[in-house]
């Protein structure tokens, strides 16, 4: 019996599921070693596509993902994108391999990640097969939910169980025709309906329950209305919102969203719920001002307003809508509304630090930095742009009045007065509320990621070796050929950062010092974009006067077409908020004016500035000359 043949014994015999995914990976890495060794290339490659299937992302969205993305360099010294696990390169053979692990696995989560698989790539469509699937994902599911009721302090496997679920009910749905796939299509809603009504109201993950569940009776809504009772549904949100609005407002109105979406479906009156987020939003504004905790209070305070009367109108209620005006008309004139904040509730930050501690635990220190450049905490471009021009077009007070950006010496640095203007505010301020979330989840992983010994200086600075920051950069200046190190300029800023850091590690009541950090990587982020254009052909020079040339402005450059087709969409928002745009961060600005006091120095800002580097790093492109 060959080392991989023993790992199916002990997969078989095993309760293992996607928490000891990691202990597979690390298993099936070993056995491809050894298999290696000793000769045995074909059984190997099939351990090899045992592993893939593992890792690779199953959702009814995508379908199959991979997890890692990167370039891979060839014999002659190009290099090429890659993508990990890619099932373009499986082959038929492949797929008949894993049609017999579908067959033959005895372990249910095995079971499920073979057949997925199978399904998405069309490789297992009879409705036999999909018979065989479903039911796995079922038994899954159960499991998974079992496991989250009784043990709370394995809350992550509701994150899982809402991926199985997905899966099983978009399978489910697309071959209900087949009378015994519709037994087990019914038989999953039910299950949902069941969960979602009774739930353990002190469970701490509530709030993911009937959002999510909600959420899939809206989905899928002609099936739930036909099988279960989607007044029962509703009822019980109201009841769980009522309890929460307690001691979680913004979970009450996150479940008040998912009902009324529910309710439209449904053709039914919305009016109960408006008035129910009316009020809730007026408990978050007297409680914001009651604290006065965020230097931006007043502002939070005086958008909740806002909502709760644009409710208010769209319900005819003259009486509380004059009632609030009344007080936003006070507010408006006691402070300056002119900040944004925003915090993550609770039972999402308890699942995402278990998310995160999986992550680090599983990921390798370049897999890390990778994810950090990729910052897929934050939302896409296109879905916060779609997700503003939905906010803008609601009568909202805010909508309708000019903004403008005062800095911190009460100075007007921006305003935003024509309807276009406003339009772009809008977007400005979903944008920074988006990135605020991000932003906490991006530095929890990489302090954590720290704290385990998962990134360093050296780490970052070994991934950038390898990409064009890692090249000499050549120059001719006043007659004379010259070679330098774009690396070097960046690194005494990355090396200051992480200094910082290990004497917080080693001392736990030091106060890290991110001044020279900062104020050092975030001017070499506007160097390495010159460099970035001069590599492209794009100008970074522009004529003033006859005979006069000086320097673009970072801001120049931003706006310019060319660098906004160069990078994605995604990078340049990104790029250009936290650098110079007056409603973000502005931080390029504000360290070449020395507009920033100590205090405002925070291990943000020099992170912000290494992952702008990173993404910088990652493009590829033929070189020209530098003159």
């Amino acid at each position: 019996m060959n080392a991989l043949e023993l790992f199916y014994k002990e997969l078989n015999e095993s309760n293992w599921d996607v928490c000891q995914e990691g202990d597979i990976n690390k298993a099936l890495r070993k056995i491809n070693e050894e298999l290696l060794n000793q000769g045995f290339n074909s059984i190997q490659h099939l351990a090899e596509i045992d592993r893939q299937v593992f890792f690779i992302n199953k959702t009814p969205s995508k379908r199959l993902s991979a997890r890692t993305f990167g370039t891979s360099k060839m014999k002659d010294g190009s290099e090429i994108p890659f993508e990990w696990p890619d099932i373009r390169r499986f082959n038929e053979d492949d797929f008949i391999y894993i049609f017999q692990r579908f067959n033959s696995c005895k372990n249910i989560f095995a079971k499920t990640e073979y057949g997925l698989v199978l399904f998405y790539a069309k490789k297992g469509q009879d409705n036999q097969f999909v018979i065989e699937l479903l039911n796995a994902l079922y038994t899954l599911l159960i499991s998974y939910i079992e496991k989250a009721k009784q043990k709370k302090d394995k809350i992550h496997y509701l994150f899982y169980s809402k991926i199985v679920l997905a899966n099983a009910l978009h399978i489910a749905n697309n071959r209900k025709k087949n009378p015994k796939i519709e037994i087990i299509y019914k038989s999953l809603i039910k299950y949902t309906f069941e969960v979602h009504q009774n739930w353990d109201v002190s469970h701490p993950s509530l709030l993911k329950i009937i959002i999510d569940y909600t959420d899939f009776s809206v989905q899928y809504f002609p099936d739930f209305n036909k099988y279960i009772s989607i007044n029962k549904l509703l009822k019980r949100n109201l009841g769980i919102a009522k309890h929460l609005s307690k001691t979680n407002i913004l979970g009450a109105i996150n479940i008040a969203d998912s009902s009324i979406k529910l309710r439209r479906k449904s053709g039914s009156d919305i009016k109960q719920w408006f008035f129910f987020k009316a009020g809730q939003y007026e408990s978050l504004s007297i409680e914001l001002k009651e604290k006065q905790k965020f230097e931006s209070v007043s502002y939070i305070s005086g958008s909740y307003i806002e909502k709760a009367m644009s409710l208010y109108k769209s319900l005819n209620d003259s009486e509380n809508l004059n009632r609030l005006q009344k007080e936003y008309q006070s507010l408006r004139t006691e402070y300056k509304l002119g900040g944004i904040s925003q915090e993550i509730p609770q039972d999402a930050t308890q699942r995402i630090t278990r998310l995160i501690a999986k992550e680090i635990e599983t990921k390798s220190e370049e897999d890390i930095i990778k994810t950090l450049l990729n910052t897929q905490m934050i939302e896409s471009f296109d879905f916060i742009k779609k997700e503003s021009d939905r906010f803008f077009k609601e009568p909202m007070i805010q909508n309708l009045i000019p903004g403008s950006i005062l800095d911190k010496f009460g100075n007007t640095i921006a305003r935003y007065t024509s309807e276009k203007e406003r339009e772009k505010f809008s977007l400005l301020r979903t944008y920074d509320l988006h990135l605020q979330i991000a932003i906490q989840v991006i530095s929890q992983y990489f302090i954590k990621a720290f704290w385990a010994g998962k990134i360093s200086s050296d780490g970052i600075l070994q991934l950038l070796r390898q990409t064009w920051i890692g090249q000499e950069g050549k120059r001719r200046s006043n007659g004379t050929n010259f070679t330098f190190s774009y690396l070097k300029t960046i690194e005494s800023g990355i090396n200051s950062f992480f200094s910082e850091l290990t004497k917080w590690k080693e001392e736990p009541n030091y106060l890290p010092d991110f001044i020279c950090s900062t104020d050092s990587l975030v001017l070499k982020t506007e160097y390495l974009l010159r460099e970035f254009c001069r590599f492209l052909d794009i100008r970074t020079f522009k004529q003033k006067d006859e005979g006069i040339v000086m320097e673009r402005t970072l801001d120049d450059i931003l706006r310019d077409e060319r660098i906004k087709q160069e990078l994605t969409e995604d990078d340049h928002f990104f790029i250009k908020f936290v650098l110079t745009e007056k409603a973000g961060y502005n931080l390029r600005n504000k360290v070449v004016h020395g507009l920033m006091d100590n205090i405002e120095y925070d291990l943000q800002y020099p992170l912000l500035a290494i992952i702008i580097i990173l993404k910088l790093s990652n493009y590829k492109f033929v070189p020209i000359e530098n003159k």
